[in-house]
């Protein structure tokens, strides 16, 4: 049940966010790429469309974000923002506003091949850092994930669709 807190800081500005447990999707999940690349494209920085509504367009915050965080048996997936006071609930209606722009409106290409490009470079630049490669092995692990998850990583980046964004996002 959704439900909506306001907690008054008497502060300049507000903490804006949504968070929605994920427990039907998990890091095993065959749609979790695909999830990933929903969330670049909402809150992935400066290219993310929540950067660009609430920034950009209406001057509510110098950034918006979303992360998720998979877990084995659930997760979670958060929209954020600091925004002026004024602007809390116009800034709360906005991450609604593209997040239902995604359920409704397929992805264009051009937009889901440049977050495309941007994941496997980022993951192919991480593979430099023996840290990141020992946790991606402890991953396969804790997580159950097949084998060859992050040999077959890049390719399943690349292989995402619009049609299938759009039905993650549903």
């Amino acid at each position: 049940e959704p439900s909506v807190h306001l907690v008054d800081l008497g502060t300049s500005q507000s903490q804006t966010a949504l968070a929605i447990l994920t427990s039907g999707m998990t890091r095993k999940d065959p749609d979790w790429i695909a999830f990933d690349m929903l969330n670049s494209i909402l809150g992935g920085g400066f290219s993310g469309r929540l950067f660009q509504n609430l920034r950009e367009q209406h001057a509510f915050t110098y950034g918006a974000y979303s992360a998720m965080d998979g877990r084995k048996a659930a997760g979670m997936w958060s929209a954020s923002a600091n925004v002026r006071r004024i602007a809390t609930d116009s800034a709360a209606t906005e991450i609604l506003v593209e997040m239902d722009r995604l359920v409704n409106e397929p992805v264009k290409t051009e937009e889901l091949d440049m977050h495309k490009q941007y994941a496997s470079g980022r993951f192919l630049l991480s593979l430099e850092n023996p840290g990141t490669m020992a946790s991606r092995v402890q991953n396969i692990d804790l997580y159950d994930l097949p084998k060859d998850y992050y040999r077959t990583y890049v390719s399943k980046v690349m292989a995402v669709t619009p049609a299938e964004l759009q039905r993650v996002a549903r």
